[in-house]
């Protein structure tokens, strides 16, 4: 069966002054009291911005205005609802992505393509992904593009960092890892970044950039 999964994308700099206490106006105790424990206010605008995104898209998926209450983590600590509906959320400096679908697990991953010292990670990739890398014409670039393929199967597959990200084997537009198979799909979600998905089964994909007015 065909099932459709949703992609909700932001960007912060949409935001305006005071924006981030009235986010924080639309979550939990809980929520905040996670929240504020991060420093940085970035860091506090990014997850606060994500849950109320995740929040709106439940509220349109029949969830009630209080569901962000019954989120529970399970054994590797991955949040889930009920075992009717899965999603995700990354973020990356300005970008925050939000991943749902009530048809397939997935992940997905965004990160902001910065210089950065490629020989540190190579324990992360196997030897041919390290080559292609290396011979790449933006070697920065496709180093994002293998890193985020991977990041979004370990978050689909579950287990996150209890397992290494060599273990997963990438191809152009799938994946396997613990003998599971993953479908990737590479979401535009603004020049300076890179973002993918992963999924199981049949999908449609509907990718929304979204304006202030959702989360307000």
């Amino acid at each position: 069966m065909l099932g459709t999964l949703k992609v909700f994308c932001f960007d912060l700099d949409k935001l305006t002054a005071g924006s981030e206490q009235h986010l924080f106006d639309l979550l939990t105790y809980r929520e905040k009291e996670r929240i504020i424990k991060y420093v940085n206010p970035l860091d506090r605008l990014q997850r606060a911005c994500g849950r109320v995104i995740l929040k709106r898209m439940l509220i349109e998926e029949g969830y009630a205005e209080n569901v962000l209450q019954y989120i529970r983590l399970d054994q590797y600590f991955r949040p889930y609802i009920d075992h009717l509906i899965d999603f995700n959320i990354s973020h990356a400096d300005k970008q925050v992505v939000v991943a749902m679908s009530m048809n397939t697990r997935l992940g997905v991953d965004v990160e902001k393509v910065q210089e950065i010292d490629i020989s540190n990670f190579d324990r992360v990739f196997v030897d041919d992904e390290a080559d292609k890398i290396k011979l790449s014409n933006d070697p920065i670039r496709y180093f994002y593009e293998l890193w985020t393929k991977k990041e979004a199967v370990l978050k689909a597959n579950g287990k996150g960092f209890h397992l290494p990200l060599s273990a997963i084997s990438i191809g152009s537009d799938s994946a396997s890892c613990e003998a599971e198979y993953w479908k990737l799909q590479k979401m535009q979600v603004h020049p300076d970044y890179c973002c993918h998905l992963a999924f199981s089964g049949n999908q449609v994909i509907e990718q929304v950039t979204l304006e202030p007015s959702f989360l307000f």
